[in-house]
């Protein structure tokens, strides 16, 4: 255990790994806290896998490191961690303001899900996410922000394309707007809900 979370590894992983391992935790928590300006007051539940192998046998998700917001929870492997750890730490802190049992954004929408975690590391492959969604619309992959923002659309682009776009334009809102606005926008009651009041 460390001050923000309970660590479930297998005995096989080294300690001096886990104990990395946790004060990366540590670091992906205060700096999404400060972003996000949120705070728990409870331990978040972080699973270590020694495997992707292991993962998928015991957790049913081999090739996806995953979290799940209204657990308090995330599952990474041994192997993938470094590059999705703070990622998944990223959607328990936006499902402090989540929507619903689930805790994600209104209308299960995937661009803001992914475009808030993607924001939270503001980079994509070490590189910055802005950078890259300038490179992108520059050599003419682009999509539309509207369109990229409406229903599941998020997954007719290229995967990466998706995850840049929705984290760069989340990570502007940030910047311009302020995170309690994005976060008014993230928790939006659904458009099925507002359609069935009206």
């Amino acid at each position: 255990e460390t001050e923000h979370f309970t660590i479930y590894a297998d005995q096989k992983i080294k300690e001096s790994t886990l104990e990395f391992i946790a004060v990366n935790q540590e670091y992906f928590y205060l700096k999404n806290s400060k972003l996000l300006n949120e705070e728990f007051d409870k331990k978040i539940n972080s699973f270590i896998f020694i495997s992707s192998l292991q993962k998928k046998n015991l957790f049913g998700s081999g090739n996806a490191d995953v979290a799940k917001p209204w657990q308090n929870s995330v599952y990474v492997s041994l192997d993938t961690w470094e590059n999705s750890l703070e990622h998944e730490i990223a959607h328990c802190f936006a499902g402090k303001f989540g929507w619903g049992i689930f805790k994600v954004a209104a209308d299960f929408n995937p661009a803001l899900i992914e475009g808030v975690a993607e924001a939270c590391d503001g980079f994509y492959d070490e590189v910055n996410i802005h950078f890259l969604a300038s490179i992108a619309n520059k050599n003419n992959y682009k999509t539309s922000i509207s369109n990229l923002f409406s229903g599941f659309s998020f997954f007719g682009n290229v995967s990466g394309l998706s995850y840049i776009y929705s984290g760069s334009f989340i990570k502007f809102l940030i910047e311009q707007y302020g995170v309690n606005k994005l976060k008014k926008y993230y928790q939006l009651y659904p458009m099925w809900l507002r359609s069935y009041e009206q």
